[in-house]
C-alpha cells in the first residue's frame, strides 16, 4: 500500500450529492442515460428559525430542501440529487 494514491485512509465512497435545477429531468437523466436506479424519494426539509442549512449545507439559512431523491448506479455509488429552493438562489 505504499504506493497507493488518493486521500490517505479512503476505501470506498457510498455516495455523491448534487443540487439539480429539475428533479425531473435529473431522474430521467441518470436512470436513462447513466442507467442508474430511482431507489427512493424523500420530501421537504427545512429550518424556519434556526440555522441548521447554513451550519450543515453551507446554504442560505432559510432555504428548503423540497426534494431529495437516491438513484443506485449498478453495484458502485449511489447518486443523492438535492431540488432546493432559497432567498438567495439563482437559477441560470
Amino acid at each position: 500500500m505504499g504506493n497507493r494514491k488518493g486521500m490517505p485512509g479512503l476505501t470506498a465512497m457510498d455516495h455523491v450529492g448534487l443540487v439539480v435545477p429539475d428533479m425531473k429531468e435529473a431522474i430521467a437523466f441518470f436512470g436513462d442515460v447513466i442507467g442508474c436506479d430511482f431507489i427512493y424519494s424523500g420530501g421537504s426539509m427545512k429550518d424556519d428559525n434556526g440555522t441548521f442549512m447554513q451550519d450543515k449545507m453551507n446554504i442560505h439559512p432559510r432555504a428548503n430542501m423540497k426534494e431529495v431523491v437516491f438513484m443506485r448506479c449498478g453495484n458502485g455509488s449511489n447518486i443523492e440529487l438535492f431540488d432546493f429552493e432559497a432567498p438567495d438562489q439563482k437559477r441560470v
